[in-house]
């Protein structure tokens, strides 16, 4: 999957026009929730692949 940014991404309109702001580049929280479910996911498919492999691993040795 792949995330598609602006390139005026993080910056504000005074950056734009040769004025730093003093705010740091952040993500909206629309990618920060994703990000997460992302994590949150992946962190369950490993658990359910441990499950299975251990649940597997054990069938197989009785």
């Amino acid at each position: 999957m792949f995330l598609i940014v602006p390139v005026t991404f993080g910056t504000s309109a005074s950056a734009l026009h040769g004025h730093p702001g003093d705010e740091a580049p952040t993500l909206p929280r629309s990618v920060e929730g994703a990000s997460r479910v992302a994590v949150l996911a992946a962190k369950c498919l490993l658990a359910i692949a441990f499950l299975v492999g251990l649940a597997s691993t054990i069938l197989a040795s009785a």
